[in-house]
């Protein structure tokens, strides 16, 4: 099953922390709906470097599940192995639709793209085989 979600906050961490990357929706009534985080673990090797979770930690994989990875300038894709084993849904709603894509739209300007799509470069590089293709 698909999802595709408007993230209204797209965060990178700062040098010198654990590579994340994180979208969030956040709802002026409910709060935060939607939260994929992409993270990579330098102590770790190849596909278990990453870590993808989506909006919660029991909803969560390694690098291994990642078919594809496509970031364009307002869109990341992801397209997920069935090993993946996430579910659709909200956090603290999750659904038992199977997560076959995620598609996460998002607003930033030029120079945050930038920034962007060199840390999900630097996240994928060594991970998993993937590059952030464009």
């Amino acid at each position: 099953m698909r999802q595709t979600i408007e993230a209204t906050e797209v965060s990178i961490s700062d040098a010198g922390e654990p590579l994340t990357i994180a979208f969030g929706t956040i709802d002026p009534v409910d709060g935060v709906t939607h939260s994929p985080i992409l993270m990579k673990d330098d102590e770790a090797r190849g596909t278990k470097s990453i870590y993808l979770k989506f909006n919660d930690q029991c909803n969560s994989c390694n690098g291994s599940a990642l078919n594809s990875v496509v970031l364009t300038k307002d869109v990341l894709s992801i397209h997920f192995a069935p090993s993946a084993r996430l579910r659709v849904g909200k956090v603290d709603r999750p659904s038992d639709g199977v997560l076959s894509d995620l598609v996460v739209r998002f607003s930033v300007s030029p120079e945050r793209f930038i920034e962007l799509q060199t840390a999900l470069r630097e996240l994928l590089r060594g991970g998993c085989g993937l590059s952030a293709g464009s």
